[in-house]
């Protein structure tokens, strides 16, 4: 994205914070940037980081636009709980975990719970496609063997995933969105639909053949549709040749 010509802002690690938390903390990076930098703010997020900045401009947050990848999601949403429990082997542990968790919750908030327990890394690689599946298990060898790699989550943390409100109805978002939704990803169909339910003028869905781990196995070709989506609405400007854009992923 910097070769494209934006300035990228990075978030840290985000650790074992819920929601509410993350979307603090995003919010307090986002004020910082307008603080410091004149031009449009565009905000991308993946899989955790895509339900955070989806939250943040559903309760208004002023930034030009969101990239949402393989998220978001309306987090109380029975559709979103079914599309979870339906999604291969994952959804089947998490379909016997979610009323466990329900329980344990309420009196050991902080028990940790592994990430592959909801997750598991090497059941989302691209098996169909063989350079796209060679990359991705060395990714997940890499994550797997990281110390730094976080590979478990305090149950507070977990459970805010599916009880966390959204701060106002879907009916009032207003944001320029793009959603990138890989065909082969994690409850595509969820996603899709979600987007169709957007009132926004401005939106775009870019499906993508691929998997989970698309953005990292084909870092150029996500770079592009991320530019080619932001120089988009700059054109939209009277004075974009005047203005500078910054990413924060």
């Amino acid at each position: 994205l910097y070769k494209h010509g934006f300035n990228v802002f990075i978030m840290p690690k985000h650790g074992g914070y819920t929601i509410s938390e993350l979307s603090k903390r995003h919010e307090d990076a986002i004020n910082y940037l307008k603080s410091k930098y004149r031009g449009d703010l565009h905000l991308y997020g993946e899989g955790l980081g895509g339900l955070v900045i989806f939250y943040l401009a559903l309760a208004g947050i002023g930034v030009k636009s969101i990239i949402c990848e393989n998220s978001p999601a309306i987090l109380t949403d029975k559709g979103f709980h079914k599309a979870m429990k339906s999604d291969g082997a994952a959804g089947k542990r998490r379909t016997l975990l979610l009323p466990l968790f329900k329980v344990l919750v309420k009196m050991l908030p902080s028990l940790p719970i592994p990430i592959k327990a909801y997750l598991g890394w090497e059941e989302v690689i691209d098996f169909s496609n063989e350079k796209n599946k060679k990359a991705e298990e060395h990714l997940v060898d890499l994550y797997n063997h990281d110390p730094g790699f976080d590979k478990y989550y305090p149950l507070k943390a977990v459970m805010s995933l599916v009880n966390t409100p959204p701060p106002k109805p879907l009916q009032t978002y207003s944001v320029p969105t793009m959603f990138m939704l890989t065909r082969r990803g994690l409850i595509p169909c969820y996603f899709k639909n979600l987007f169709l339910q957007l009132q926004v003028k401005q939106k775009r869905l870019e499906e993508i053949d691929g998997s989970v781990f698309w953005m990292i196995s084909n870092p150029i070709a996500a770079a592009r549709i991320m530019a080619n989506w932001i120089n988009g609405l700059n054109n939209q400007q009277i004075d974009s040749e005047q203005s500078a854009t910054h990413i924060t992923a």
